[in-house]
């Protein structure tokens, strides 16, 4: 059913990203895992696309952390007039300070995971949690490239906090070459 999660919006909030730009958000905190999911959306849509698998993740008992937004000019989030509101970079920057806010989250999870590892079994264990970006259309486009400005060797087994990436529907190319 597509209604599952539907709830997520009344749990979302909108938080300030700095230099003037604020966003719609949901920040829902891993509490079986350390790694937690990030949702990037496609031009003209909204997080709500990722509420039945935010639903799956977290709220069903699997307890993975679960990071969702919507852009600039979508869903819940601010619709300036401004053209340049919506360009590229802005739109990276947006999603490389969601996407900063999420790495945290991991850590706190890991931190938190490892901690009751400690307490089981007198070994703290677990390593450091990690973000799975998850991204659809014209999002996949700013996904890879946050992959790429994260830099090739920091994925798994680095010390990352990045840990996987999930393109649905991608497109070859932008029209500006993004």
């Amino acid at each position: 059913d597509w209604r599952v999660g539907a709830s997520h919006y009344d749990r979302s909030r909108m938080q300030d990203l700095g230099g003037g730009r604020s966003v719609c958000l949901l920040e829902l905190e891993a509490n079986n895992s350390s790694n937690v999911f990030l949702f990037v959306h496609g031009s003209m849509a909204s997080m709500a696309q990722y509420f039945p698998a935010a639903a799956a993740l977290h709220d069903e008992g699997k307890g993975f952390g679960c990071v969702a937004y919507d852009w600039y000019g979508c869903g819940r989030s601010p619709k300036p007039e401004r053209w340049e509101a919506y360009a590229w970079d802005a739109l990276y920057q947006d999603l490389e300070a969601v996407y900063n806010r999420a790495a945290a989250a991991a850590a706190a999870a890991a931190a938190k995971q490892g901690a009751k590892n400690k307490n089981k079994n007198g070994s703290g264990g677990g390593g450091g949690g990690k973000v799975i970006v998850v991204a659809h259309s014209y999002g996949t486009h700013l996904a890879m490239r946050l992959a790429l400005e994260k830099g090739v060797d920091q994925l798994p087994g680095s010390g990352s906090s990045f840990g996987g990436l999930v393109l649905l529907g991608g497109t070859i190319a932008t029209l500006d070459g993004g």
